[in-house]
């Protein structure tokens, strides 16, 4: 379990106040960083168990953070945040956690300093299937961000349109005195999910898989690649980038000159001449894609016209739906402007330089929105 994985780093190398949690994850990634946080959010940060001679007893450390995952996922009251043996059992396992001090004690700081978010997507996650069960949907205890987490930046597609991508948007239950959604920033960037996270793939594999998968992956015409759109993908970098260095004025997390490189690349990379537009949205065509799909799909056309795109099966894992940007203050990236930010752009918006149009990108939302 990812998320097993990553909390135990966290108990391994965490002590308070002498650290701070900094975590970045795209699609099923954001998914998992996000329910790290709520992990710690339910049972703090464990401490680690020793043994008698001043050793880590990794056992039992490690059956503690499987625990403290079973008890997230639980949906027994007795396990919720503020229940009394949830408040008892970080008084006796865990760190220090904001929302556990005394009512005139000072307050704490939160764990969690910044989460940096790509297309988190689903509240159910992205499923897995397994055998003899069939899908296994990962699930959320609580989709809000709590007070363990300080900052969030969350980056989301708004040209996606496959249905099992529906994104989470990150969100806070309201607190007295503080505006809403404090401390996140959330932004739809044109693109989709792909683009967002520079994902190339295939579905056949020239390394790893089966030996047929190898095989069949040294012909070309057997599984077409599905390649993002790297303007977009460095727009998201830099906006990520951008965040880490406002937020970490001293170059701790990642050193400031480090930093600034990479953003001065990415700047160079969506203006360059060779940029790279990738393939658009495939979703539309997305069985040719798969192996030998083309031929698939002539052939299917040919038997069944266009009937067998309504197939039960075929819908439940390509179903198309166009986003809903439901708030009508949403923060949009307006790709539709010259971003002043982006030197040598030689007066070209985003829509120019990335080739976001309705041929490539079909997907109304951004078109919606306007009208709310």
């Amino acid at each position: 379990m990812q998320c097993i994985a990553a909390y135990k780093f966290i108990v391994d190398h965490y002590s308070y106040p002498d650290h701070q949690i900094w975590m970045f994850g795209l699609s099923r990634g954001a998914f998992m960083v996000r329910s790290v946080a709520g992990m710690i959010n339910n049972c703090g940060i464990v401490k680690r168990i020793m043994n008698s001679d001043g050793t880590v007893n990794d056992v039992e450390t490690d059956l503690l953070c499987h625990l403290v995952y079973r008890i997230y996922r639980s949906d027994d009251p007795i396990n919720h945040p503020r229940s009394p043996q949830s408040v008892e059992f970080r008084r006796r396992a865990s760190w220090p956690l904001i929302g556990d001090e005394e009512p005139e004690a000072p307050k704490l700081l939160p764990p969690v300093k910044f989460l940096g978010l790509i297309d988190t997507v689903g509240s159910l996650g992205i499923p897995d299937f397994v055998g003899g069960v069939g899908l296994d949907w990962p699930q959320f205890h609580d989709q809000k961000v709590s007070s363990v987490v300080e900052l969030v930046y969350h980056a989301m597609s708004l040209h996606d349109d496959l249905y099992v991508f529906t994104p989470c948007l990150a969100k806070r239950n309201p607190q007295p005195g503080k505006p809403k959604d404090f401390g996140i920033t959330q932004c739809w960037f044109p693109g989709v999910h792909y683009d967002l996270g520079r994902q190339r793939f295939r579905f056949l594999r020239m390394f790893g898989g089966g030996r047929l998968e190898r095989l069949l992956a040294r012909w070309n015409w057997a599984s077409k690649v599905i390649q993002p759109n790297e303007v977009v993908s460095d727009l998201v970098l830099k906006w990520i980038l951008e965040a880490v260095k406002a937020n970490d004025p001293g170059g701790q997390v990642i050193l400031t000159p480090k930093v600034d490189e990479e953003i001065r690349a990415a700047n160079q990379r969506m203006v360059s001449q060779n940029r790279q537009l990738g393939n658009g949205d495939v979703y539309h065509n997305i069985v040719a894609y798969a192996p030998f799909g083309t031929a698939i799909v002539g052939l299917l056309t040919t038997l069944y016209g266009t009937r067998w795109q309504t197939n039960q099966i075929y819908q439940l894992f390509f179903a198309l739906r166009d986003r809903l940007v439901a708030d009508r203050d949403s923060r949009i990236y307006d790709y539709m402007a010259v971003d002043g930010s982006i030197p040598d752009s030689g007066g070209q918006t985003i829509r120019e330089l990335a080739g976001i149009n309705s041929l490539r990108y079909p997907s109304q939302t951004y078109e919606a929105w306007r009208l709310l």
